[in-house]
C-alpha cells in the first residue's frame, strides 16, 4: 500500500511539473466582461459565435422570441370570452365549448418533446418560422371554420405549432447569452408568456364585442404573420458547434437570413438518425419515436373533435 501511495504521488508530482513546465497548460486568453469579471462560457474566436454577436443583435433575438412566446399562451386564452357567441352560431352544447382551451392547452404542453427534436436536426430559425407559418394558416382554417369540430381541430393543431418557443425559446438564451445575462433574459420571456395568459381573455372580450368571435382568430394570423417577418429579418440560426476548421473573423450579412443547421459551418448537435457506417443507432430511433409520440395525445383530441 505503501508503494503504491508513493507511485501515486510521484505521478501527481511529475503531472505537476509538466503543468509548471508548460506541458498542459491552457495558453488561450480568458476574456473579460467590462467589470474585469470572466465570462462564462467563454466565446470563441469564431464571428459566426452567438456570444460574439453585437449586444444589438442579441436584443433583437430576444425580443423575437419573447413576441413568439407570448403568442403561444395568448393564442390558447383568447377563446374564452367566446364560448357563447361560437354556441350560438355553430348550434353546440355550451359545454362542449371548453374544449376551445382545453385542446390548445393540451397540445401545446405535449408538442415541446418533437420541437426540441426538430430545432437540434433542423435549425431554430427554420424551426420558428415553419411553425409560424404553420400556425396562422391553421388560424386561418380556424376563422372560416362552418362547423364546431373543425374550430376545435384547428385551434388544438395551431397550439402544437404555437409551441415551439416553449423548449426552443430558452435553448436559444443559453446559445446566445453569457450565463451572467440569462436570468435577465429568461425573466423577459416568462414574463411575455405570463402576459399572453393575462391579456388573452381581455382583448377577447373587446374583439367578441366589437368584431365578432372569428376575428380573435384573423387578429392570430395577423399577429402571427407579424412575428413570422420579425423571424426572418432579426433571428438567425443561434446554434453552434465549435469547429477549428471553419472559424472567420468576420461574418457575412448573408449568413444572418440563412436557413441552416448551426450557425456557421459546423455540425449539427443532431447530425443522424438511425444509420451511419452501416450500424443503427438506437439513441436517435428512440429520441425520433418518442417526439412523434408527444404530439399522439393531441390528435387523438383533435380527429374526433373534427369528425363531430
Amino acid at each position: 500500500m505503501a508503494k503504491q501511495a508513493s507511485d501515486s504521488e510521484k505521478i501527481s508530482s511529475s503531472h505537476l511539473e509538466d503543468k509548471v513546465n508548460g506541458l498542459d497548460v491552457d495558453t488561450t486568453p480568458i476574456v473579460y466582461d467590462r467589470f474585469g469579471r470572466p465570462l462564462v462560457p467563454q466565446p470563441s474566436d469564431d464571428a459566426n459565435d452567438p456570444l460574439n454577436w453585437s449586444t444589438l443583435r442579441k436584443v433583437a433575438i430576444i425580443i423575437v422570441v419573447a413576441a413568439r412566446t407570448f403568442l403561444g399562451t395568448f393564442n390558447m386564452i383568447i377563446a374564452g370570452p367566446t364560448f357563447f357567441a361560437v354556441a350560438a352560431e355553430l348550434e353546440t352544447n355550451l359545454e362542449l365549448t371548453t374544449y376551445l382551451v382545453g385542446g390548445p392547452i393540451l397540445s401545446y404542453g405535449v408538442a415541446s418533446l418533437f420541437w426540441v427534436a426538430a430545432g437540434n436536426r433542423f435549425g431554430v430559425r427554420l424551426c420558428f418560422l415553419a411553425s409560424s407559418l404553420a400556425a396562422a394558416a391553421l388560424s386561418i382554417w380556424a376563422a372560416k371554420t362552418p362547423t364546431f369540430g373543425q374550430l376545435v381541430a384547428a385551434r388544438t393543431l395551431a397550439s402544437i405549432a404555437f409551441a415551439a418557443p416553449e423548449t426552443l425559446g430558452p435553448q436559444v438564451i443559453g446559445d446566445v447569452f453569457f450565463l451572467k445575462d440569462r436570468a435577465k433574459c429568461m425573466a423577459f420571456v416568462v414574463a411575455m408568456q405570463a402576459s399572453g395568459f393575462a391579456l388573452g381573455p381581455l382583448v377577447g372580450s373587446f374583439i367578441v364585442r366589437d368584431l365578432g368571435w372569428r376575428w380573435t382568430e384573423w387578429i392570430m394570423v395577423i399577429l402571427t404573420f407579424g412575428v413570422a417577418v420579425m423571424i426572418i429579418l432579426l433571428l438567425p440560426e443561434t446554434q453552434y458547434t465549435s469547429d477549428p476548421s471553419f472559424v472567420v473573423s468576420k461574418r457575412r450579412a448573408s449568413q444572418n437570413f440563412a436557413f441552416t443547421r448551426v450557425s456557421g459551418r459546423g455540425q449539427a448537435k443532431v447530425h443522424r438518425y438511425l444509420v451511419q457506417s452501416r450500424h443503427v443507432h438506437y439513441k436517435c430511433s428512440l429520441a425520433l419515436a418518442l417526439s412523434l409520440l408527444s404530439c399522439i395525445p393531441s390528435a387523438m383530441f383533435a380527429i374526433p373533435c373534427y369528425l363531430l
